[in-house]
């Protein structure tokens, strides 16, 4: 009875009563929010530091020696692509740690060591069998930028999302020319994402990505 006293008339329709305007704000203001949380979180899986680390091994591969130089970077990515992500994946199973992203500084500093051990081997590995030159220099950025990252997680926390991005361009961009500075834009997009995430603060991904530019990009220039 009460619903049909409160009823409005619309040509004999009763029609429910209207939200109010706050109410509807802030729903729209909700999925804004929860559409922006999903796009960051896509951005962070798609630019997943190993993803980027395997398409600059088998690009820098590709650039060395063609078809033979991406036989070296399948070599050369089992330390540094499929090592790594083992050693998360376990570590994730056994419940050391609950995000493969580790967003917690102190897995950092557990699991870095190893990582860094392992590609440290595919380096020697790489030296030791003659891999390309451009390969073994790729492999010793990724160990020095590494070094640095496992330094400065003693006491701070860097995005390696951001490092790794723009490693990736710095290296690539020495390989195949300037064309793939287009890409730089990319940087700032996963740096929005991890801070949208609540990973990284913007000193954090900043930091990272001039690590990953200045020691990787310099280190593959030096060598190469």
């Amino acid at each position: 009875m009460r619903d049909y006293t409160r009823r409005t008339r619309r040509f004999g329709t009763v029609l429910p009563p209207q939200q109010p305007l706050t109410a509807r704000t802030t729903a729209v203001s909700s999925d804004r929010s929860l559409l922006s949380h999903r796009l960051a979180q896509t951005v962070s899986d798609v630019f997943d530091p190993k993803y980027c680390v395997l398409l600059t091994t088998l690009l820098i591969g590709w650039h060395a020696e063609r078809l033979i130089g991406i036989g070296w970077s399948i070599l050369t990515a089992l330390f540094t692509v499929a090592g790594p992500a083992g050693l998360v994946i376990h570590g994730q199973r056994r419940g050391r740690w609950g995000d493969r992203h580790l967003p917690r500084r102190q897995d950092r500093l557990r699991i870095l060591p190893a990582i860094l051990a392992s590609v440290l081997t595919g380096l020697l590995i790489a030296g030791l069998l003659g891999a390309p030159r451009e390969t073994t220099a790729l492999v010793a950025a990724m160990f020095v930028s590494l070094t640095l990252v496992l330094i400065i997680t003693t006491r701070w926390k860097v995005s390696l999302h951001t490092a790794v991005s723009s490693g990736t361009v710095a290296t690539l961009t020495i390989a195949y020319g300037t064309p793939v500075l287009a890409f730089t834009p990319l940087i700032a997009l996963i740096a929005w994402s991890r801070i949208r995430l609540n990973a990284h603060t913007t000193a954090q991904t900043i930091a990272g990505a001039v690590l990953g530019a200045t020691a990787g990009g310099s280190v593959f220039a030096f060598l190469h």
